[in-house]
């Protein structure tokens, strides 16, 4: 769900300033300029959402509602999720329903950072999934399909980005992308755990369900990782390539 706050981000900042005003009539910009710059980028990412959530095909950006990841895989943990697990076409939806509390941008001289701070009501995501191991000491696998709701979460995306010279042009690279993500509740769905056995399979998917918080905290900063790790790069394939006046322009 990071990756689609950061492609959010690039779009404010890249291709949003390069269209001309047929384009974005309907939609707000942020100049460099602007005397309340932080206020301005967090009403216009806030106004944008809805406007944006199924692409904007003339632009070339994808549709935002689902929010597709191919995969992710997260290691095992040490003590209550002793779980490797794999999820692979990645479905997330109800992302355009956030709430942006507070988006911060600021020029540096070396190039710049930014942040944002959103209220997510409620997220789902579907997904296929293969899981192996220990939950709570008992022993977990299945191969199958999952649903994952998340519910009033709060997530922050930090980036610092810096200047690069390529080829006679100053390009902006992200050397740092973290993220955090906290829900308030959670509601998890396993189908065909152990090999389709309905009873064993209801019965840890309550055991999970009951036990929701514990076993996400532990997982928590290896997900965040992988989250920020993965979209540093998707983030730096687009700042890489269009050069930093076209990012920020006066």
């Amino acid at each position: 769900m990071f990756a689609f706050w950061v492609q959010l981000f690039c779009f404010f900042l890249i291709i949003l300033p390069r269209i001309n005003l047929t384009l974005s009539e309907n939609l707000k910009v942020c100049k460099r300029t602007h005397p309340n710059l932080n206020e301005c980028f967090r009403d216009a990412v806030q106004d944008a959402l809805p406007k944006i959530k199924d692409g904007i095909s003339k632009l070339h950006f994808l549709p935002i509602e689902p929010f597709e990841i191919a995969s992710m895989s997260i290691a095992a943990g040490h003590s209550a999720v002793q779980v490797v697990q794999n999820y692979n076409n990645l479905k997330l939806y109800e992302l355009s329903k956030s709430v942006v509390n507070s988006a911060k941008l600021e020029h540096t001289e070396d190039g710049f950072k930014a942040e944002i701070d959103v209220t997510i009501p409620l997220v789902r995501a579907e997904a296929n999934y293969h899981v192996d191991g220990k939950l709570l000491m008992l022993p977990i696998a299945g191969d199958g399909k999952c649903t994952l709701i998340f519910k009033e979460s709060k997530a922050v995306i930090n980036m610092i980005g810096h200047k690069i010279e390529k080829k006679g042009k100053t390009y902006l690279e992200i050397i740092d992308l973290k993220v955090e993500f906290v829900p308030k509740d959670a509601d998890f769905h396993y189908d065909n755990l152990f090999n389709g056995d309905k009873a064993l399979g209801d019965s840890m998917n309550t055991l999970i369900n009951e036990n929701w918080k514990e076993l996400f905290d532990e997982i928590r900063p290896g997900f965040e990782e992988i989250f920020s790790k993965l979209f540093k790069n998707a983030a730096n394939s687009i700042f890489t390539k269009v050069p930093g006046e076209d990012i920020f322009p006066l």
